[in-house]
């Protein structure tokens, strides 16, 4: 026998090896798609915080305040208010399937 035989080969062409390190770029784009979601959130909480909360020294006021945006200083807990109000409620489930006596 000649050749290489330690690889196994499928009829579309890509070696099982190959399949496997396909399987694994994918997981970690999956994984990196999911982390830029996470970064992007942590980034909108931050902008939210700097612009809403913190007093800047320059002009002691926010810049929401400053630009006429809001009339009042917000807090921390404001925007977990905003956070919660922002998330889907939970809808009514339905029934439960009946599990038949063992």
């Amino acid at each position: 026998m000649s050749g290489d035989t330690s690889r196994t080969y499928r009829p579309g062409g890509l070696e099982v090896d190959d399949e496997l390190i396909l399987g694994r770029k994918l997981d970690r784009q999956v994984a990196r798609l999911g982390a830029a979601q996470d970064h992007a959130s942590a980034l909108a909480l931050y902008f939210v915080w700097y612009n809403f909360v913190k007093l800047h020294k320059a002009h002691k006021l926010t810049p929401a305040l400053a630009a006429g945006i809001t009339d009042k200083l917000w807090s921390v807990e404001d925007i977990v208010a905003l956070v919660e109000a922002s998330e889907p409620k939970p809808g009514k489930r339905g029934p439960y399937k009946k599990r038949a006596a063992a």
